[in-house]
């Protein structure tokens, strides 16, 4: 009953957000065309930049309904409340300092410090409330990359829209271009930084490290996105305003993307190059003692810390059994990645309680054994 009520008031909550956010896109984009061309452009690149996050997940993959969860907390909760607290405190500094410096502050310092906090507390609470779910830096990249991909498409919808109004399809297609292919993974990249932080913090043995980590990374996160809104959004403009267009759009905007969110996102993929490895070594040795005992047979046991040997097996059983082969094969290797974290973390000095409910080792046994029986 009480997991029933919970979920209610997640749901009653998120369709507020919903309802709340639908009417402040109806409100600032007053025309239904532009409305649906902007919603459009803002969701067509959604798939595709959640298809490259998700690559990054190889061994032990996140629940769908958390990784739903952190997209449609950036989609909703944090793009609401931002618009709101961003506006406000705008509003004020506007008054304070007159509309032109107002509005350079709001959107240099203001809003990177509303916006990364609105996004954060996502990956806070799942740190809290899905501690189980969340197990190291890669979790983190994971969670924060999507809360940031959510949160951009529906800024983007604001953004395309009002450009459309005053712009028309030209304008829309110049924004589109700025905001999806050269900053596309901006907001992902930010909020992934305070992700990696919090992961690490979950991983690492150090308590001061643990407690120093996630304040630096939250901060990075915060200078890289106010870096690249007071360059792209006063700088340029300011310095080069009588610049040929072309040469802004397809060279000097390129250069900026390329130096302001490039060295991040090569960083975090060699943080996830390294993960990986590091994965790939807590399969193996948590699962060594489970191969010795006959629970993993020796060929699962040497395809698991490998994402090629696992892709080969499922394949073997898509062609033993078709698709209900390659689901259980699948499903073998994540309960077996599940299996050998959980036995991490108890190497650790962890300790499971019932609100975590972690999957205990003879019922991922048995698991193990049935699905193995489907895949053969």
């Amino acid at each position: 009953m009480r997991r029933f009520s919970g979920c209610g008031c997640v749901g009653c909550l998120g369709l507020g957000f919903f309802v709340a956010m639908a009417t402040l896109l109806v409100v600032a984009i007053p025309s239904p065309v532009a409305l649906g061309l902007a919603t459009a452009a803002a969701v067509a690149p959604v798939p595709l930049f959640v298809f490259l996050v998700l690559q990054l997940d190889r061994y032990e993959r996140e629940p769908w309904r958390v990784l739903i969860a952190a997209f449609l907390w950036g989609a909703l909760v944090a793009t609401f409340v931002s618009a709101i607290l961003n506006d406000l405190i705008g509003a004020i500094i506007a008054g304070a300092f007159g509309e032109l410096l107002g509005e350079l502050i709001t959107a240099s310092a203001v809003a990177p410090i509303v916006e990364e906090t609105a996004k954060g507390c996502a990956l806070l609470l799942l740190l809290v409330m899905l501690r189980r779910e969340f197990d190291n830096v890669l979790d983190g990249i994971v969670y924060g990359s999507l809360v940031g991909i959510g949160f951009a498409m529906t800024e983007n919808i604001l953004y395309f829209g009002r450009v459309y109004l005053e712009g028309g399809l030209i304008g829309l297609g110049v924004l589109f271009y700025v905001r999806i292919i050269l900053g596309g993974f901006g907001h992902a990249l930010y909020t992934a930084t305070t992700g990696a932080a919090l992961g690490y913090a979950r991983e690492t043995g150090s308590r001061i490290l643990a407690v120093v980590v996630p304040p630096l990374g939250y901060g990075l996160a915060i200078l890289q996105h106010a870096a690249w809104n007071a360059i792209a959004g006063a700088l340029l403009p300011s310095v080069l305003p009588e610049l040929d267009p072309f040469l802004l759009l397809f060279v000097v905007m390129p250069l900026e993307s390329l130096f302001l969110t490039g060295p991040g996102l090569v960083t975090l993929l060699l943080i996830a190059l390294f993960a990986w490895r590091r994965e790939s070594m807590v399969i193996r040795r948590h699962l060594a003692e489970e191969a010795a005992e006959g629970m993993l047979t020796p060929a699962e046991y040497e395809a698991l810390p490998s994402q090629r040997a696992r892709l080969g097996r499922e394949i073997g059983a898509f062609r033993r059994r078709g698709i209900g082969g390659w689901l259980a094969e699948r499903e073998l290797h994540q309960v077996a990645t599940k299996l050998a974290f959980r036995k991490w973390h108890l190497s650790r000095g962890e300790r499971p309680t019932s609100a975590e409910r972690l999957l205990s080792e003879d019922r991922a046994r048995q698991q193990i054994a049935a699905l193995r029986a489907r895949a053969s």
